[in-house]
């Protein structure tokens, strides 16, 4: 790279080119694809659920070493509802409180929909899915209940 004085307004344009075009984010795509998909929210009356408790952010009583097969907790939180999930090696297992008539569809960036068996408990399980062997893509859960639908926050699944 060439040295240009601070002077040279063009020179400096010029060497800020060179640098963003050298410095790609190894991980970019990844990024472009969890922006877009922060976006894609298709209807903009959707409730959303925060995140409330997540295990891996948990430090309390937390051991050193944690268990590569741990189970991963977490609840999200609407004004009408909460959805506790536990991702395991293999499965998600789920439920929604309350456990009313509900369709939970589970999407990913890619925006395939997976539309999940709930029972009357409002419990619900994935296993053998792509979703589990995607490593850590981000997910969301849709909830619809009569006329009201409640998203999740995207999470990420921890890696195979």
């Amino acid at each position: 790279m060439e040295a240009y004085s601070l002077g040279d307004d063009e020179g400096l344009l010029v060497a800020l080119g060179e640098a963003l075009r050298s410095g790609r984010h190894p991980q970019a795509d990844l990024i472009q694809a969890n922006a877009r998909a922060a976006f894609s929210l298709t209807n903009l009356e959707d409730e959303l659920a925060s995140l409330v408790y997540d295990s891996l952010l948990d430090t309390v009583g937390a051991s050193a070493s944690r268990a590569a097969t741990e189970v991963r907790i977490v609840v999200f939180e609407s004004e009408t509802l909460s959805i506790e999930i536990e991702i395991l090696p293999d499965s998600i297992v789920g439920q929604v409180v309350p456990p009313d008539d509900v369709t939970i569809t589970i999407q990913t960036p890619d925006g395939q929909p997976v539309l999940v068996d709930v029972d009357e408990l409002g419990c619900f399980i994935v296993s053998g899915s792509a979703l589990l062997t995607g490593g850590s893509a981000p997910l969301r859960f849709h909830v619809k209940r009569d006329h009201q639908t409640t998203v999740t926050e995207w999470t990420h699944l921890p890696p195979p």
